[in-house]
């Protein structure tokens, strides 16, 4: 007897029989799920400790164990030090493993490598003084497991705490065989249980999102709608997962935009057609502009393996742009007024600079009187003043005073034929030196 298990020939044990019960492992966690599988050995193998490792793909120190113990004194008093993680206190499995081939030892604690094990174990504060005496007759016999793709994917491991119920070979041989058995479990397990993180990582991700997300699977079904979604759109998708997604665009979702039926008609070509990727800008009902976006979702091969459509709202953007823009138009505006109003200015400027050269009527008057006094030596002003207006001798005229008519006449002529300009009345005058005022008219 090997703990209860009669030694037979190689190959008493059926493994076909028990490959359902190994395959029925059902927990979600790795070490629970390898509680499981230590239990199924458990069954056909009933020795005190039964022990399985898994390491992880990426780092071979990072193990997982498993452990189903027996109803023995010491197998109970053994179960509290034997955990999920870290250094496994029975090291017969991480040596079959690592050495690629079964391990047998006939006296755990006399093998060097226990002795390390328990040793390293005390330097990291465990409870190495309790295992010694709990192993001090221990045996054991482990066998490596592993599969095409993951060939070093750990051990199972049969330890007997009874010096009088010693772990033979024959178990090994029996061991080895539902060996594959043991490792596809355990591998569709630890794969599982890495789903799993990397879903409920990605769903943490998705959830923390501002972004409205929404993922459906390869057969167009609602997989995952975050928090945001209801937050946009005022709408909780969580009862419509596991539904159609042409189902939840056309009871739920086309409902929360502006042309409902334009958008539904939309949204399900989108999802009729695994290759269409779209992005889009879209209105709520509560006046929110939304950025609509839907796109495939492929494996590392390339196959369609579901679609995420995404929600993002820009209404501050669309907002802050607007505001830009009315800026810009008003920018452009006063621009506008300023180059006219300095057009205006400079036009006044001109205007005032000539104005500036000029005289003022009363100035340019007493010139026109001045110069035709020049024309007309022996005339008075005011008597040139009356002569140009009214050809008529004013009342304020000196006594004495006489005009003669031709010449008075010539120089009103000129003076209003020269519209009063006050250099060409002076020019005229300087003329009158060599013609007379009516040959100047003439």
């Amino acid at each position: 007897m090997a703990s209860g298990v009669e030694r037979g020939t190689r190959g008493s044990l059926d493994p076909s029989r028990w490959s359902a019960r190994l395959a029925s492992v059902t927990a979600p966690e790795l070490s629970a799920a390898l509680d499981e599988i230590a239990q199924r050995v458990h069954e056909m193998f009933p020795v005190d400790v039964v022990a399985v490792h898994v390491a992880d793909e990426t780092d071979g120190d990072a193990v997982t164990h498993g452990y189903c113990v027996g109803p023995s004194p010491g197998a109970q008093a053994l179960a509290p030090l034997l955990t999920a993680e870290g250094l496994d206190p029975i090291g017969i499995g991480d040596a079959a493993r690592r050495a690629g081939k079964p391990v047998v030892w006939p006296r755990l604690v006399s093998e060097p490598a226990e002795i390390d094990r328990l040793a390293a174990l005390a330097d990291q504060g465990g409870p190495a003084g309790a295992l010694h005496p709990l192993m001090l007759d221990a045996s054991g016999v482990a066998v490596p497991i592993g599969m095409s793709h993951a060939p070093a994917l750990g051990a199972i491991a049969l330890v007997s705490l009874s010096r009088d119920n010693p772990i033979h070979d024959d178990a090994a041989a029996d061991l080895a065989d539902l060996g594959p058995q043991i490792a596809l479990s355990a591998r569709n397990a630890q794969l599982a249980a890495r789903s799993r993180r990397n879903r409920q990582t990605l769903e943490g991700v998705i959830a923390s999102s501002r972004l409205g997300v929404i993922v459906s699977d390869a057969r167009g079904r609602l997989s995952l709608a975050n928090a945001a979604v209801g937050s946009l759109l005022g709408i909780d998708l969580g009862p419509m997962v596991g539904r159609p997604m042409r189902v939840v665009i056309d009871e739920v979702l086309k409902w929360r935009f502006t042309n409902p039926e334009e958008f539904g008609a939309r949204a399900n070509h989108v999802h009729a057609d695994p290759r269409v990727e779209v992005v889009e800008d879209r209105e709520t009902v509560d006046g929110r502009a939304i950025e609509y976006s839907s796109s495939p979702v492929r494996d590392a091969s390339g196959a369609i393996a579901g679609r995420v459509d995404m929600l993002h709202d820009v209404t501050p953007s669309r907002l802050a742009l607007a505001d830009a823009r009315r800026l810009a138009a008003e920018r452009a505006q006063l621009l506008e007024r300023e180059e006219r109003r300095s057009h205006e200015e400079m036009a006044l400027t001109r205007a005032a600079h000539a104005m500036a050269s000029a005289l003022t009527p009363g100035e340019i008057h007493e010139i026109l009187l001045e110069n035709a006094h020049a024309l007309v030596a022996t005339c008075h002003k005011s008597a040139v003043l009356a002569a140009d207006l009214s050809r008529r001798l004013p009342a304020t005229a000196p006594p004495g005073f006489a005009l003669r008519t031709t010449t008075t006449a010539a120089v009103a002529a000129i003076c209003r034929r020269l519209d009063g300009l006050a250099l060409a009345v002076e020019l005229a005058a300087a003329r009158s030196a060599i013609l007379p005022p009516t040959a100047l008219l003439a």
